[in-house]
């Protein structure tokens, strides 16, 4: 937990995270069950005293090495993606219940990222070249976007849910309207080598990619409620500061979701986190 909470809002947090009942576990548990396990903490020391987490998840022996978390935006469910290939390199879970699952069985190949739907049971899976979208509700497949990249690396969801974007290792940047088809909208090729971030604004209307070339590139995306018009997409700045070290850039960004200023905050391979405000 991060420092500095307000009394409430860390004792709410404690009460989720680590109950002084915890829930028992759903289902028969096995070698390969997710294993979940709390630290034994007194309710009266503060979260900021806390050194060790305060929940682990271990994911079952064939799942490989983590390597991407998300959460969805109510906060009580999370998925990961790890190494492995196939169904068992995503299990999503719920906190407030301390249980895990993997919802597919029939996933070849490796997976880049997963997504969550802002405000639907919908779950973007994205592989090397496709991005699947599933309704977890339904249980079912509902489409299979061709991105026409030879390397997804990254991708985003608009705060609407009605548009995505999806960068690739071959330094394209796809925009899909899921309103218009499976195919990309606009496909954008400003940077110079390989795309490893790409991210939405949640309160402007703004995107941004990041690149081994060492730059950040803003872009201004302006989306309409009128199904008739298509979204109007410029660019606007080009960011650089990062170092580009062995080879690797800017690795990761992400927006503040803040009313009343607009903060980027990047990572790059030079061991440097910055962040950029208007």
């Amino acid at each position: 937990m991060p420092p500095y909470l307000a009394p409430a809002v860390e004792s709410a947090t404690l009460d989720v995270l680590v109950p002084r009942n915890p829930p028992p576990p759903i289902g028969e548990q096995t070698e390969k069950s997710v294993k979940w396990s709390q630290e034994s903490i007194s309710f009266k020391q503060s979260a900021s005293t806390f050194s060790s987490p305060l929940i682990v998840v271990g994911l079952p022996p064939g799942a490989g090495m983590p390597k991407q978390i998300t959460f969805h935006r109510r906060g009580d469910y999370f998925a990961t993606v790890s190494s492995a290939e196939g169904h068992n390199a995503i299990w999503i879970h719920q906190v407030s219940k301390r249980h895990s699952q993997s919802p597919f069985k029939k996933i070849k190949g490796m997976i880049q990222r997963v997504l969550f739907h802002p405000n639907k049971p919908h779950f973007f899976v994205a592989t090397q070249r496709y991005v699947s979208i599933y309704d977890l509700s339904a249980q079912k497949l509902l489409k299979t976007l061709y991105t026409g990249s030879r390397w997804i690396s990254s991708m985003d969801i608009h705060p609407t849910g009605d548009h995505l974007i999806v960068g690739g290792y071959d330094k394209k940047l796809m925009w899909f309207d899921l309103d218009l088809g499976n195919k990309p909208y606009k496909v954008l090729r400003y940077h110079t080598k390989a795309i490893r971030s790409v991210a939405f604004s949640p309160t402007y209307p703004l995107f941004a990619s990041s690149s081994d070339d060492g730059t950040i590139q803003i872009f201004h995306a302006r989306v309409y409620s009128d199904l008739m018009t298509d979204a109007l997409i410029v660019p606007l700045k080009v960011l650089r500061g990062h170092a580009i070290t062995d080879g690797l850039g800017v690795l990761e960004l992400k927006f503040t979701a803040g009313l009343g200023t607009c903060w980027l905050v990047s990572a790059g391979a030079d061991g440097e986190v910055r962040v950029w405000c208007n």
